[in-house]
């Protein structure tokens, strides 16, 4: 039986873009050529950022998207992102804007379903407003939506009463960043299966030469954490295997659990060879089912399965 845990980057790690400006045109992609070159989320924004200050009549843009993975939020609740927010009179803007939560007061019933939705904020001056609203009297936000899923949102903000013109043009970079961010999660998906394999050939050539078993299974815990150069592997924070023992030979006392094979961060490992972690692991060692319980919140997901040793 085997357990691998993966870790999260502390908040204090969370992009840091503020002070972007659109009033310089060097080095100015576009968010698809940034995508196929590569770029990273944080590229991504400023791109988007740089298109969406083109637009005419609009004071204040904001994009936030899913952070990229492996870095935590404050939140695991859907619709919780991260970006920058430009204004065109005060450029920089306040850190605390670049989290945003798709919730009252947010229009987040026509958000979700992918509606772009405008609205009149002096129609309604009780109206509660968040930070990125302030001083604004027009907002448009555009959904940036891939699968049904809402990947992000785009916000465009007036100071006057003058319309914004046809939504197209921020639409278009909307559907390009979901367009970019899919394109990262498939590349990802195809690293680690890539990685996956590259472990499932070393196990079968170890079979192939006889080494002993044991030896495969260490092999098999340190693949678990390994991050190798320039190719995303599984990173695991710690991984450990113990050997099942068949139900007649089980004792109906609890036994101390000792993990042969272990990889990765000792804390952990010693972590979930303890209570409460360690009845978790017995019982999902007595069905034979996959039982991953929620870690605490920092320390990253764990996930078990099982097999024979």
């Amino acid at each position: 039986m085997c357990a691998v845990a993966s870790g999260n980057k502390p908040q204090s790690e969370v992009m840091n873009i503020w002070g972007t400006r659109t009033d310089s045109t060097e080095g100015i992609r576009g968010v698809a050529r940034a995508a196929v070159s590569g770029a990273s989320r944080k590229e991504l924004l400023k791109e988007a950022l740089h298109a969406l200050g083109k637009v005419g009549s609009v004071d204040r843009i904001g994009v936030w998207i899913e952070a990229e993975p492996g870095q935590s939020l404050q939140s695991d609740a859907p619709g919780q992102f991260q970006g920058l927010v430009w204004d065109r009179e005060n450029g920089e803007m306040p850190a605390e804007w670049a989290n945003i939560s798709v919730e009252p007061p947010l229009p987040e019933k026509s958000l979700f379903p992918g509606k772009c939705v405008v609205q009149d904020l002096e129609a309604v001056p009780t109206r509660p407003i968040v930070g990125p609203l302030v001083e604004l009297r027009r907002a448009a936000w555009i959904p940036i939506e891939r699968n049904g899923q809402l990947k992000g949102v785009i916000l465009a903000g007036s100071r006057g009463k003058q319309a914004f013109g046809s939504l197209d043009s921020m639409q278009s970079v909307a559907a390009e960043l979901a367009l970019a961010i899919g394109l990262e999660e498939e590349r990802g998906i195809a690293r680690i299966r890539n990685v996956d394999l590259r472990a499932a050939r070393n196990i079968l050539e170890a079979r192939r030469t006889r080494n002993p078993a044991g030896m495969m299974l260490a092999k098999l815990a340190d693949s678990c954490t390994e991050k190798g150069s320039g190719e995303q592997g599984p990173g695991a924070a710690f991984a450990v295997i113990d050997a099942l023992v068949e139900h007649e030979e089980q004792s109906s006392k609890k036994e101390e659990i000792e993990f042969r094979w272990r990889s990765g961060d000792e804390e952990w490992a010693r972590a979930v060879a303890s209570e409460p972690l360690a009845g978790i692991w017995r019982r999902a060692s007595n069905s034979r089912r996959l039982r991953p319980p929620r870690m605490p919140e920092g320390r990253g997901e764990a996930c078990r399965g099982s097999m024979p040793s």
